[in-house]
């Protein structure tokens, strides 16, 4: 083998063909970090903020409508379009069901109704179109983010986000660097700034450089999800000090079914019996997991649904279980 074919097979690619995929998904990761924290700390603070960033989103998804799905690569198609489903069906469940909590589309509640009843159309608006055209992705999911925190501002129990955001930050990153790799590779920019044909694609076709940032992007949020996965996996494993097999003994999971119908988020509230099904079927489950896992636990260890409670899902027994839950959550 000659040098020049070792260094060849060594080096794999060239500098340019990763020099263009490489600054895009900077750019994507920088664009992420800003948007979603802005928003994050919009839903916190100002519901009328709140209204503008997904109205003009929205506009903006509107603007970028002609995208299509089948213009980026398989893996993220496959991605965004499946995580943007499983939001709409939660968003939709929050605009129309009956639950106790903020109002909505249908149904009126405590708390100001701009955000929660008018913006939650546009919201349900976007996650349908986003079936058709990814664009609408983006505003779907900063108007769940948003939805999110103003429901703990207004029913005072505050869930951390990393209860919610896994999924949604994939999607909402893998949508949106989708769109910058699109963007920065069409012939309109490509034409108005021609320094970007130089720089990002040098000597190699449009769609070579489209496909190459497409796969860093998706491998990018798939990465950073399941390394959250591994991180969380630590802290379990440290949060009982020197018992490792605290939280996976003790933690009250379905305790979060509580917490749900108390804030107004739980999708099952309309249904008592299935709502109780899930609670007993978690509860039920942990023992064999835990044989699985650690050799065997005592069924009784894990807490369950008082007998004078089970089945029901009124307000009143709502608020005392989720004051109860919030209570044991923060000590």
């Amino acid at each position: 083998m000659s040098s020049t074919t070792f260094r060849r097979t060594a080096a794999g690619v060239d500098t340019p063909s990763l020099r263009g995929p490489l600054l895009v998904l900077l750019i994507s990761i920088f664009g992420f970090a800003v948007s979603r924290r802005a928003m994050t700390h919009l839903g916190q603070w100002s519901e009328l903020f709140s209204t503008i960033a997904v109205v003009v989103v929205f506009a903006l998804a509107v603007a970028f409508r002609q995208v299509r799905y089948q213009d980026m690569s398989a893996p993220l198609r496959i991605t965004i379009r499946a995580i943007g489903i499983i939001v709409l069906i939660q968003v939709a469940f929050d605009a129309f069901g009956p639950f106790p909590g903020p109002p909505n589309v249908l149904f009126g509640g405590h708390g100001s109704a701009l955000y929660f009843s008018y913006v939650a159309i546009l919201g349900v608006v976007a996650g349908i179109a986003a079936l058709w055209r990814p664009s609408f992705l983006a505003p779907l999911f900063l108007y769940y983010v948003g939805w999110r925190e103003l429901i703990g501002t207004v029913s005072g129990i505050h869930v951390v986000d990393t209860d919610y955001l896994g999924m949604i930050d994939v999607g909402y990153f893998a949508t949106l660097g989708t769109f910058i790799v699109i963007y920065a590779t069409s012939p309109r920019a490509l034409d108005r700034f021609p320094f970007l044909r130089s720089f990002l694609l040098g000597p190699e076709e449009r769609k070579a450089i489209q496909t190459r940032a497409f796969n860093l992007i998706w491998a990018c949020a798939v990465g950073a999800h399941l390394g959250s996965y591994f991180w969380s996996a630590i802290a379990k494993i440290q949060v009982g000090g020197d018992n490792a097999l605290t939280w996976v003994l003790h933690n009250p999971t379905q305790t979060a079914i509580v917490l749900g119908l108390e804030r107004g988020d739980s999708p099952l509230a309309t249904f008592p019996g299935l709502e109780q099904f899930v609670w007993d079927g978690i509860i039920a489950a942990q023992p064999f997991l835990l044989q699985a896992r650690v050799g065997g636990a005592s069924p009784s260890s894990r807490p369950g649904l008082p007998p004078g409670a089970r089945g029901q899902v009124s307000t009143g027994s709502q608020r005392q279980a989720g004051r109860q839950a919030s209570g044991a959550a923060d000590r």
